[in-house]
């Protein structure tokens, strides 16, 4: 819970709060499932998506990455 709390929040920072409008180019895109290690487990998450509309692509979570390694 406290990983997906934290993407949440990079999310935030980088989209805005849910259902606000704003002139963010970034927008919340869904999710995908995903997994992280902690400890000797591998836990499955959703991982939420964010895309940048001004160039089409995809926007990676530092947050998730870090987790992943």
């Amino acid at each position: 819970m406290a990983v997906e709390e934290e993407l949440q929040s990079e999310v935030t920072q980088l989209a805005g709060d849910d259902y606000q409008h704003n002139a963010k180019t970034i927008k919340r895109w869904g999710s995908n499932r995903g997994s992280v290690c902690l400890g000797n487990q591998k836990l499955s998450i959703a991982v939420p998506r964010v895309r940048d509309q001004a160039t089409g692509k995809e926007v990676s979570l530092e947050s998730y990455r870090a987790f992943q390694s």
